[in-house]
């Protein structure tokens, strides 16, 4: 209910002081419902003009800390040359990251061809364009896409679909890093948001073997690069309190990882945060934990200071 809200989620003056509660620096600002449902509207247009309001009422709701709070823009990719110009304006409001679906319809899959010019747009702004879990894209009569799915039955539980949750975001990387998509776009950034980062180890040895054992549909890259190369190149994983990554971080790479409170959302670590972080970091060098937790979100969005 809107009185169990915390002010800091629609009050930027609050949200600073609740950072300040939990020794947060600097926060990467990403929608609530806009991550949910709204995603799955078949209204296209509706879609586009709720991307277009929340873009302007985040931006300035950035603007009073602009070197504390950095908003991602909502970007509908029904339309890829619609999607380009809201991703500009996005950039001309001053917002220095966008959400795309963590999984178009099955007929729009992130390796089709129409999408280079959003690759293109978003490389040459620097903008990292995020995937957040639960923005599965789906124009199936109002219902979620994952019960359309083969994998997936209507009636499944939804503790099933929410434990599984990172068979959305291996999908849609997989599509683009195997279709060549960083090959073609070597400064692309692309991040992984809220999909935790445990299971990304073996993710990337699957990859490689497939790649290195068989045919791809795509054939083979122009370089001697591998799969994971890519990832570790272009692609960034957040996380909140999953010590499998950290644990995991050596095949992940140290520089692909992010710490995230999730605040001001229920599962949030605030404001216990640095609590959090002491448990999940125990033994881990002072250099790992500071990328992790402040340099690799710094560099990867352009946070200065």
């Amino acid at each position: 209910r809107w009185e169990n809200v915390r002010p800091g989620g629609y009050e930027p003056d609050e949200a600073i002081k609740d950072m300040d509660i939990d020794g947060v620096e600097g926060a990467v600002l990403f929608p609530t419902r806009g991550v949910g449902g709204i995603w799955r509207l078949e209204d296209s247009e509706l879609l586009s003009a709720i991307c277009r309001t929340y873009n302007d009422w985040i931006a300035e709701f950035c603007k009073a800390y602009p070197q504390r709070l950095l908003g991602a823009a909502m970007i509908n990719l029904d339309n890829v040359q619609e999607g380009d110009e809201e991703l500009r304006r996005a950039k001309n409001l001053g917002l220095g990251a966008a959400i795309i679906s963590v999984h178009p319809p099955p007929s729009q899959g992130y390796h089709l061809p129409g999408y280079e010019p959003l690759w293109a747009a978003a490389e040459e702004l620097d903008i990292p364009l995020c995937m957040h879990s639960g923005s599965n894209r789906s124009v199936h009569d109002g219902i979620p896409m994952y019960h359309h799915d083969q994998d997936h039955a209507p009636d499944e539980p939804l503790e099933i679909v929410y434990i599984n949750g990172d068979h959305w975001i291996r999908r849609s990387l997989t599509s683009m890093i195997l279709s060549g998509v960083f090959e073609r776009h070597p400064e692309l950034k692309v991040v992984s948001v809220e999909n935790q980062a445990g299971w990304v180890a073996h993710w990337l040895y699957r990859m490689d073997l497939r790649y290195e054992s068989r045919k791809t549909s795509w054939g083979r890259y122009e370089t001697d690069m591998k799969p994971s190369d890519f990832f570790h190149r272009n692609v960034s994983v957040t996380f909140q309190d999953d010590w499998t990554g950290i644990a995991m971080r050596s095949l992940i790479g140290v520089d692909n990882l992010l710490w995230g409170s999730d605040y001001p959302h229920t599962e949030s670590t605030w404001p216990e945060s640095q609590r959090v972080v002491r448990e999940i970091f125990e033994d881990v060098p002072e250099e790992d934990l500071r990328k992790i937790t402040y340099l690799n979100t710094a560099r990867v969005f352009g946070f200065s200071g």
